[in-house]
């Protein structure tokens, strides 16, 4: 996925529907309506470094969707958290903005519903992840969410 950056925006897109980047810039708010996004899904804890506690509200000022599932790479992943990851991502109004404090869960998690959407095996999204850098052992959580949507075909 190529990145853009905007002036203060940064992501990626995976798909047509679904795109990743780190938390949001204060400054970067109005790019998020000015790329289309029609919603945002905000994986950082409450507690996490960097959270915006504002971010709902700036986000729905625009006129756009908001939803926070708290995760991060230092709480250990569980099947509940993982599945609201996705329903998440399956409900919100597309095309979605997926951020997390750097971007890795959240890139994580937008390729793996996308590879469940579009039919691929898990040997093949481990594939794509890892020819677009994606490292499962530095994160191996993310390696066990991606198990649990494929045994679990998550939808």
């Amino acid at each position: 996925a190529e990145e853009t950056t905007t002036t203060n925006l940064k992501f990626r897109k995976i798909t047509p529907d679904m795109s990743y980047g780190p938390r949001i810039d204060t400054e970067a708010y109005p790019e998020i309506k000015l790329n289309n996004f029609a919603s945002v899904l905000n994986l950082m804890s409450t507690v996490e470094a960097g959270f915006d506690p504002a971010e709902e509200g700036k986000v729905k000022a625009l006129g756009l969707v908001y939803k926070n599932v708290e995760w991060n790479e230092a709480n250990d992943i569980n099947e509940q958290m993982a599945q609201d990851i996705f329903d998440a991502l399956d409900s919100l109004p597309k095309p979605i903005f997926v951020h997390c404090a750097r971007g890795f869960t959240a890139a994580y998690a937008v390729l793996i519903r996308a590879c469940l959407d579009n039919g691929l095996p898990m040997n093949e999204c481990l594939r794509l992840g890892m020819e677009a850098g994606f490292n499962f052992t530095t994160f191996p959580n993310m390696y066990r969410i991606m198990k649990m949507a494929f045994e679990g075909q998550a939808s």
